[in-house]
């Protein structure tokens, strides 16, 4: 499989466009990996072609994570398709800087200059809002936490935002989950009204 396709060809890629998970999955996942570690090293013969294998390995696997199947896939094989991900990623990477060009690991990506300055608590009910609101479409809550994580320089992974949800949804406590987006609503009103002057010089 000596072509730009070495990656998306495995049978870890394979089952995944088929929709086929067993319990062979972490075979798979670690033949995968193995895979990009034959195609990206040093002294492979297949490093001329390396560069573009994994760029559309990347490319795949970021269109499934940005799809709903993803949010319907089990655990293990949400774990799975994130691991390779991350490793796809990495040795993305690092043939980039070998090769002295492409230094970020995607163009569109934002260079977050923004600090959050609230608790992470707050944030995720800002992600979550955003998700179940519909905001960006059908964009995974994975995707949402990831691209306003980096604007707003907050390192909060999706389980946390996950777990701090269900936190609120198992238990009594005096904080309630839309508090934040009450108080910036309040916010918005009285500078609506003309009652707060903060950005008018804006």
């Amino acid at each position: 499989m000596d072509n730009i396709l070495a990656l998306t060809e495995t049978e870890f890629f394979k089952k995944l466009r088929k929709g086929l998970h067993d319990e062979n999955l972490h075979v798979d996942l670690r033949d995968f990996i193995v895979r990009v570690h034959e195609v990206t090293h040093p002294s492979s013969p297949h490093r001329f072609y390396a560069l573009e294998a994994l760029i559309i390995a990347d490319i795949e696997l970021s269109q499934y994570k940005s799809s709903e199947a993803l949010v319907l896939a089990n655990e293990s094989l949400a774990t799975a398709i994130n691991r390779a991900h991350d490793y796809v990623l990495m040795k993305l990477h690092e043939h980039r800087n070998l090769l002295g060009f492409m230094p970020q690991e995607n163009g569109t990506e934002i260079d977050g200059t923004l600090h959050w300055s609230m608790d992470k608590t707050k944030f995720s009910m800002l992600c979550i809002a955003l998700k179940v609101g519909k905001c960006f479409g059908n964009c995974s809550l994975d995707k949402i936490v990831k691209r306003l994580g980096k604007a707003f320089n907050v390192k909060v992974s999706t389980q946390y935002v996950r777990n701090r949800i269900q936190s609120f949804t198992q238990r009594n406590q005096d904080y309630s989950p839309t508090d934040f987006i009450e108080y910036l609503l309040y916010g918005l009103k009285s500078f609506m009204l003309g009652e707060g002057d903060e950005e008018k010089t804006a």
